[in-house]
């Protein structure tokens, strides 16, 4: 392929961006940084702790992951007599267990 006379000068010479193409660059680079910060944000968040009469934990059923967020009366119920799910509560059980005690509430699980 035969190349017009100076193409290589016009090649290696550094590309000056008019205001508009500094505006779109500009752009670009401030929602790439939105979306890697919003990213970071999801990624380190954490869910609140059971503590102090109150009951967060997130466990796994049928169609994925599932939160309980319960504080006093309701969460002394839900410790008290754990909700029967059958074989897909088992998440749901051991959760309620270990966030019951986290929270100082006693755990009777269901006979």
């Amino acid at each position: 392929m035969i190349l017009p006379q100076g193409h290589y000068n016009e090649t290696r010479e550094p590309k000056v961006r008019n205001r508009r193409e500094r505006w779109v660059f500009g752009l670009g680079g401030a929602l790439i940084a939105i979306v890697i910060a919003a990213t970071l944000f999801s990624l380190t968040s954490t869910q609140g702790k059971s503590s102090h009469g109150c009951l967060h934990f997130t466990y796994t059923f049928a169609m994925g992951g599932e939160q309980l967020n319960a504080c006093g009366a309701k969460a002394r119920h839900y410790c008290a007599s754990p909700p029967r799910l059958g074989g897909l509560g088992n998440g749901l059980r051991v959760g309620l267990r270990v966030a019951c005690r986290e929270a100082g509430l006693p755990y009777m699980p269901a006979a």
